[in-house]
């Protein structure tokens, strides 16, 4: 029985070497450790992302600051092209279906005649239905959204141009 303990025991193995292990996610104290860290990640970031767009056939953007605040990018194609592209799709991307129709509902019920206004929130409200002041309110949080969103692209899209000029 003791002959059996001892077989069954030595089967087992015991890892030799340090090998591939789990690395715990945490900020690197040392500077100087930090820099080649992030060095070395950053460019293995970048070879994942070449590699997505090569096997994926991808257009792939990654912008990273650094601690010290240098901007870095990676693009395939472009990471301007890209990026200019998601900016400009982003607003149409965060509307979802019932909104659209919502605003599309309320379009045909305010726009379109020619009494003087020019849009279908300058129509007045006064004769609508409760349901239909629900479908006009909303539409226009809807149209809220929607300009909150233009705008917030814009910012972004003139706070990277600074940055970018600022590289130059």
């Amino acid at each position: 029985m003791a002959m059996e303990m001892t077989n069954a025991n030595s089967n087992k193995k015991k890892p030799c070497g340090k090998g591939r292990r789990k690395v715990e996610i945490r900020k690197i104290e040392d500077a100087s450790s930090r820099i080649v860290a992030f060095s070395k990640r950053k460019k293995g970031l970048f070879n994942k992302a070449g590699e997505l767009h090569r096997l994926c056939d991808a257009n792939i953007a990654v912008v990273i600051q650094s601690p010290s605040g240098r901007l870095f990018s990676f693009g395939k194609p472009s990471a301007d092209h890209v990026i200019d592209k998601f900016l400009r799709d982003a607003g149409y991307n965060h509307q979802s279906k019932e909104e659209t129709e919502d605003m599309e509902e309320s379009t045909e019920l305010g726009g379109g005649g020619g009494g003087g206004v020019e849009y279908w929130w300058e129509e007045s409200t006064e004769g609508l239905s409760l349901e239909e002041l629900k479908k006009y309110m909303d539409s226009l949080e809807a149209l809220r959204n929607n300009v909150a969103i233009k705008l917030e692209e814009m910012m972004m899209r003139r706070a990277c141009e600074r940055d970018l000029l600022s590289f130059i």
